[in-house]
């Protein structure tokens, strides 16, 4: 029908409609421009020939846009290197450095002819190498196992360094070491370098020759950075009783966060071992009794003779102080394990209890030597005490028998003496090793030179 077509036509769009296109487009532009922030750290345009036209860094304040502005786009990745850049690449996203990767889109007119690239910069951790790829995958499994390793140890400072080698082993490590320093007023965070010791080393000398505190005197409690071509990672703690542990590792990759986290905990739980042990070191020192044997130890044996001083003073009574070595009992000690050990020592402590009387003092004074003080024992009643106790020497039943020697030596104190028991203890123990030097069995001490 005729004019059937100019009738239902669409009416031509007015100003309005225009402005509200180009404000909707310009808000999707916008929206578009956020995302891609969001997803780069870096992003530019070029022209034909590969030249930057258009330059925002995204929380990159190392980059001198200005000045970047005409140059080549690949100055962007490898300063100081002529390299080229093809703005008519498909569009992808692939590295172009160490932990950098770059997305391209190519930008055509309408006759199909490059007119320049939208681009943008992804900066990343670097890519793990083939060595250390899976464990860095799973560096839970390798922190447990130096975690294991740390335990299984008899001691923490043999723990620690267990530890440490099994973390060198997996982290791919090619030269390290755990490093101690003692009785250092301060936190960690102000020891110079001089102050700490290698405990053990991973990889040969390299302390020696690479010097890599040298640029870490003030070092935090975890630091990486680089030297000449090697990564370099510090992680240490600080001991409360003064002192620190610190762990320092070398190889060619640099070091993720993943893997500086799990050194800080490793050398976090090292510490928490040593202090554990600086306690326990701390209440044995100060405990009356010695927990191997249930004997007094020197400290709570004065403390007993302390007490019976006044009474012995008061009745002038005199008392005999003996010291006895049981020879080679510090070796048998250690070539046994176990309930072995444990029943060859509480044999020899029976022996000792069983050649004095109930109300007499036993003690020991160290892995050989055992302590005893007599009270009203004059010179004659101790002599015949220890020529009785070193006839038959001290016979301890095992898997066999051993025959081991004893010597002895002796002192006597006085009524209303002043002298110091450490000076009775010195003159016995000098007896003592007079009847070692000279083959005899047992020497008072008036009889040593």
């Amino acid at each position: 029908m005729p004019g059937t077509s100019s009738d239902t036509a669409m009416p031509p769009p007015d100003d309005s409609d225009h402005v509200a296109l180009l404000e909707a487009l310009i808000d999707s532009r916008e929206r578009w421009r956020q995302l891609s922030r969001t997803a780069f750290d870096v992003l530019f345009e070029t022209d034909e020939r590969g030249r930057l036209t258009m330059l925002v860094p995204i929380d990159r304040h190392d980059i001198a846009s200005e000045q970047l502005l005409g140059q080549p786009a690949d100055r962007l990745w490898s300063p100081g290197e002529q390299t080229s850049f093809d703005p008519r690449m498909v569009r992808k996203r692939f590295p172009v450095a160490a932990g950098i990767y770059l997305s391209v889109l190519p930008r055509f007119n309408q006759e199909g002819e490059c007119q320049g690239a939208y681009a943008g910069l992804l900066y990343a951790d670097p890519a793990p190498s083939a060595a250390t790829a899976p464990i860095r995958e799973n560096l839970p499994s390798a922190l447990q196992r130096a975690l294991a390793a740390l335990r299984d140890e008899t001691t923490p400072i043999n723990g620690a360094v267990a530890a440490f080698e099994s973390l060198c082993r997996d982290l791919g490590v090619d030269g390290g070491a755990v490093m101690l320093t003692q009785d250092v007023p301060g936190d960690v965070e102000t020891m110079t370098d001089n102050t700490w010791q290698p405990l053990r080393q991973w990889g040969g000398t390299f302390m020696d020759t690479d010097k890599p505190l040298d640029n870490a005197t003030n070092h935090p409690t975890c630091r990486a950075w680089r030297l000449d071509d090697k990564a370099f990672l510090w992680a240490s703690a600080r001991l409360r009783f003064g002192g620190g542990v610190g762990l320092l590792l070398r190889r060619t990759e640099d070091w993720s966060a993943a893997e500086k986290e799990t050194a800080t905990l490793l050398v976090g739980m090292m510490a928490g071992q040593l202090e554990l042990d600086a306690l326990h070191r701390r209440a044995i020192f100060d405990a009356p009794f010695d927990p191997a044997s249930h004997l007094l130890t020197w400290h709570g044996f004065q403390q007993e003779i302390a007490r019976r001083l006044p009474r012995l003073d008061r009745e002038y009574m005199s008392a005999t102080m003996i010291v006895i070595c049981i020879q080679g009992l510090s070796d048998l000690l250690s070539d046994q394990n176990g309930l072995h050990a444990g029943d060859a020592l509480n044999q020899v402590v029976s022996l000792v209890r069983n050649a004095v009387r109930p109300t007499d003092i036993v003690g020991r004074l160290n892995t050989e030597c055992f302590l005893l003080w007599l009270d009203g024992g004059d010179r004659f009643a101790a002599a015949e005490r220890a020529e009785r106790m070193t006839t038959h020497g001290a016979p301890i039943l095992l898997d066999t028998t051993h025959h081991l020697p004893v010597r002895i030596g002796l002192v006597t104190r006085e009524p209303q003496s002043t002298d110091p028991l450490d000076d009775y203890l010195e003159r016995a123990t000098l007896a003592l090793r007079e009847a070692q030097g000279g083959d005899r069995k047992w020497v008072f001490s008036h009889e040593a030179p």
